[in-house]
């Protein structure tokens, strides 16, 4: 029986406008059973992908990836995968990741809810005034046809 290949933690960085547009939804979508996952946002145009699990696997994922696209990020580019030799109390779990990301997305919706709501106080005051002053268009218009006379 042949040992098996202990399973480590990789990285890789994506950069030029990767955050805010998808990009991490597009990984996630991607991601093998065999390998565990974290995305975190860096910067404004950097995420890092964490990826655990044997190395063969991590190149696998790593070169597909690299074909698909990434929510609406262009003109991406990935640096290379580096391992990460000491842990620690650092971690990789999907599980997190995607209750994190469900988390974020979620909020990201109740912003624009939130905007929203906003938006439809002021185009409902708007629609009222336009109401009135077209419920008060005869009588306005019958007033300046009886004073040009």
């Amino acid at each position: 029986m042949a040992a098996s290949i202990p399973d480590n933690i990789f990285y890789f960085d994506i950069e030029n406008k990767v955050t805010d547009v998808g990009s991490r939804l597009s990984i996630a979508k991607e991601v093998p059973d065999e390998l565990e996952i974290r995305i975190d946002n860096l910067a404004d145009n950097t995420v890092r992908v964490y990826l655990k699990g044997n190395k063969a696997a991590v190149d696998r994922f790593y070169e597909r990836l690299k074909t698909k696209k990434l929510g609406h990020a262009q003109h991406h580019h990935f640096s290379e995968i580096k391992p990460i030799d000491k842990a620690g109390c650092f971690g990789v779990s999907t599980d997190r990741f995607f209750h994190k990301l469900q988390c974020e997305q979620l909020g990201k919706f109740v912003e624009v809810g939130t905007a929203m709501q906003t938006d439809v106080a002021s185009m409902k005051t708007s629609i009222d005034n336009l109401t009135l002053a077209i419920n008060n268009l005869p009588e306005a218009l019958a007033k300046a046809f009886k004073e040009s006379k």
